[in-house]
């Protein structure tokens, strides 16, 4: 076998392993993003979310426009859509940061 023949199958194997590395790469990081899929929040109605907030059971919210994404305390993450024309909602957030076991509450404004 030449130098030009043994040059040429060391870089195919070069390359051959710098492939298998990049699949591997890939194949972490879509097994890692997979993880996070089941930590979505789920679905609440507003009717069951202010009642989680009457039973204290409400960690921290973030209101963004008419959406209320959220933890509660048993670390489960939560997203509600506040009913428009709601007056509820500055109640009961209002209720939330009066208790004694207040929540962190994150509030974001949406622009129009």
């Amino acid at each position: 076998m030449g130098h030009r023949e043994r040059t040429a199958l060391n870089n195919l194997r070069n390359l051959a392993l710098w492939i298998l590395i990049a699949l591997l790469l890939v194949l972490l990081f879509n097994l890692f993003q997979g993880s996070n899929k089941s930590a979505q929040a789920q679905q609440l109605s507003y009717t069951a979310f202010t009642q989680e907030v009457v039973k204290g059971n409400v960690q921290k919210i973030t209101l963004s426009g008419d959406e209320v994404k959220g933890e509660l305390r048993n670390n489960t993450q939560f997203v509600t859509m506040v009913p428009p024309n709601d007056q509820t909602m500055w109640t009961t957030s209002r209720s939330m940061m009066s208790t004694s076991r207040s929540p962190s509450l994150t509030m974001a404004c949406r622009r129009s």
